[in-house]
C-alpha cells in the first residue's frame, strides 16, 4: 500500500496502512515535544530519514519506535535532550544522549548542547551524523570505541583538537569536515582505515600527530594532511640532565601514566600548573623518578579520584591538589619532607591522609575545608606527630589502633 503524508498534532508523518513513521514537526513548532505511541490507531514505529526538528529543544521517544533512520534527529540543531521510554526494545538514553539499547552505539548527541562531553566507556561505535552540527567544544573518546561513522562530527565548529584512542580502527567519510577550528588530531594507535575528506575544511594549519611506534602513518603528510611524529604525549622542559613535565598534549581518557624517562633522561619533576583545571583527569600515576610536585600542579582537577605519590617525592608545592574534590584519601610517602600551603585545601571528599614517615614541614591550611571527620594517620616510631590532634587536625596512630582492635577481639 503506498505511503500517505499527513499531520497529527505537532507532527508530520507517513503511514503504510499498518504503521506510522514520523517525518518531523509541523512548521513553526518549537520547544519540547513527545512523540505519540499511536496515531489514528496505528503504532508509531519509525523516525526519519532526514526528519525535520529545526526548532525543537527536546524530544521524547515512545517504546513503540523500533527504527530511527539515518539522520533521523540530526537536523534538530536546537535539541538539548533526547529521552527514550525505558520499555523501548531497541533504544535508550543517558544524560539526554540517544544510544542503542545496550548503549554500545552512540546514535545521536543533542546538537544544542554546548560544552564538553565524555563518551561513556561502554560505547563501541559512534554512529553516522552522531554529533552533526553539535555545540561541542571538547569531546573525550574512550579506548572502547573502534569506529567513527560518516560525518559523525560534521561541522562541530567549537572543536579545536581531537584525540583518537588506539582502539579506533576506522573513521568514516567526512567525519570532521567543516570543523573549522580544529587545529589537530592526535592518533594514539596505528593508522585506522580512513574514508574520504575526513578532515576537509578544518582550521588553517591543521596537523595530524602520531607516535613513533605507530604503523600506517607517513610524514610530512598522511592522507593529504600535514603530519608530525612525536615521541611523547607530554609537554616538558629539558635541563640537559633531567625532565620536568609541564602538561599534556592530548587527553584520550581520564587516566595519566607519566613515564619515568623521556629521550633517555629521568623525569624528576611535575611542574607548576602542569595539569591544573584538567577536570577530565580521573587517575594519575607518577614514576618513582619524580622528586618534586610543583605549585598548583593538579589544582582543581575535580574528577581526580586516585593518585599514587611515589616514595621518591621530597616536596609537594602549595595548592598542588587544592580543590580536587573527588579525592577520598591521600598517602604521603616517607620521603616527603615538605608540604606547601593549602595542598589539599577544598578536597571536600578527603576523609584521611596517611603519613608513612616522619612528620614533614607543613605549610598553612594544608587540609582546610576537607570532608567532615577527616583524620591524619601516622605510624608507630614516626616523629613529629601528636595525638589526638596534630597541626589542628584529628590524628591517630594507625598501628596503635590495630593493637586496640586486636585486643578487643581477644
Amino acid at each position: 500500500m503506498p505511503l500517505s503524508a499527513a499531520t497529527f498534532g505537532d507532527f508530520t508523518y507517513t503511514d503504510n496502512g499498518t504503521a506510522v513513521t514520523i517525518t518531523g514537526v509541523v512548521s513553526g513548532t518549537s520547544g519540547a515535544v513527545t512523540i505519540p505511541p499511536i496515531i489514528n490507531g496505528m503504532p508509531v514505529t519509525g523516525i526519519g530519514p532526514q526528519s525535520s526538528f529545526a526548532l525543537i529543544t527536546s524530544v521524547t521517544i515512545p517504546a513503540s519506535v523500533t527504527t530511527i533512520k539515518s539522520f533521523g534527529l540530526a537536523g534538530g540543531t536546537k535539541i538539548t535532550s533526547i529521552s527514550v521510554d525505558p520499555q523501548n526494545p531497541n533504544y535508550s538514553s543517558q544524560d539526554g544522549v540517544l544510544f542503542n539499547k545496550l548503549k554500545t552505539v552512540l546514535i545521536q548527541f543533542p546538537a544544542g548542547v554546548i560544552g564538553s562531553y565524555i563518551i561513556p566507556t561502554n560505547v563501541l561505535s559512534i554512529g553516522d551524523w552522531a554529533f552533526w552540527y553539535s555545540g561541542l567544544t571538547d569531546v573525550i573518546i574512550p579506548p572502547s570505541v573502534t569506529n567513527l561513522g560518516m560525518q559523525s562530527f560534521y561541522h562541530c565548529s567549537g572543536l579545536t583538537s581531537i584525540t583518537m584512542p588506539s582502539s579506533v580502527t576506522s573513521v568514516g567519510s567526512n567525519a570532521f569536515q567543516n570543523c573549522n577550528r580544529l587545529t589537530n588530531a592526535t592518533f594514539h594507535g596505528n593508522a585506522p582505515t580512513m574514508g574520504g575528506s575526513v578532515f576537509w575544511n578544518c582550521a588553517s594549519g591543521f596537523t595530524v600527530y602520531y607516535f613513533n611506534t605507530a604503523t600506517g602513518f607517513t610524514s610530512p603528510t598522511w592522507n593529504g594532511y600535514p603530519s608530525v611524529v612525536q615521541n611523547t604525549n607530554f609537554r616538558y622542559t629539558d635541563t640537559g640532565t633531567s625532565i620536568t613535565i609541564t602538561g599534556r598534549i592530548t587527553w584520550p581518557d581520564g587516566i595519566v601514566d607519566i613515564p619515568p624517562t623521556i629521550n633517555g633522561k629521568p623525569v624528576t619533576s611535575i611542574g607548576t600548573n602542569a595539569f591544573a583545571d584538567c577536570r577530565v583527569l580521573t587517575s594519575v600515576t607518577i614514576p618513582s623518578s619524580v622528586t618534586s610536585i610543583g605549585l598548583v600542579a593538579f589544582f582543581n582537577c575535580s574528577g581526580l579520584t586516585s593518585i599514587t605519590i611515589p616514595s621518591g617525592v621530597i616536596s609537594i608545592g602549595s595548592r598542588a591538589f587544592c580543590l580536587c574534590t573527588g579525592l577520598t584519601n591521600a598517602t604521603i610517602p616517607s620521603s616527603v619532607i615538605s608540604i606547601g600551603d593549602q595542598v589539599f585545601s577544598g578536597c571536600t571528599s578527603l576523609t584521611n591522609a596517611i603519613f608513612n614517615g616522619n612528620a614533614p614541614t607543613m605549610g598553612t591550611n594544608v587540609f582546610s575545608s576537607v570532608a567532615s571527620g577527616f583524620t591524619v594517620k601516622y605510624h608507630s616510631g614516626a616523629t613529629g606527630f601528636t595525638s589526638p590532634t596534630w597541626n589542628g587536625y584529628p590524628a591517630v596512630n594507625v598501628d596503635l589502633m590495630r593493637i586496640i582492635v586486636v585486643s578487643d577481639c581477644v
